[in-house]
This record gives C-alpha cells, sequence and structure tokens, in this order.
C-alpha cells in the first residue's frame, strides 16, 4: 500500500465512533461496503467497516 501524503478529509457525525473527532473522521484509511447483497444504489445501502465504538 501506497503512503498517501495528503489525507482527504471525511466528514462524519457518528460521535460514537473512536476515529470521530469535532465531526472528521481521522481513520488512517476507511473501509466502506455495500450493506446489502447486490450492487448499492442509495447511501443508505452502504456500512462504513472502519467504525469502532469509543468505550
Amino acid at each position: 500500500m501506497k503512503n498517501i501524503p495528503n489525507k482527504l478529509e471525511v466528514e462524519c457525525s457518528v460521535e460514537t465512533c473512536k476515529f470521530w473527532d469535532n465531526n472528521y473522521c481521522h481513520a488512517n484509511k476507511l473501509n466502506v461496503n455495500n450493506s446489502v447483497t447486490s450492487d448499492a444504489t442509495t447511501s443508505d445501502e452502504t456500512c462504513c467497516e472502519t467504525f469502532v465504538c469509543k468505550k
């Protein structure tokens, strides 16, 4: 995997995620997948697999 010098800003409203900070995601990488068995056609049919619950 390449080291990408310019990090993409990712807005996030999931305050319970450990990567959330002031409405932005600070994870080193994101993994977003379909949450349905077929191809997603709306954002509701996708899922952030990077989510880790704050404890």
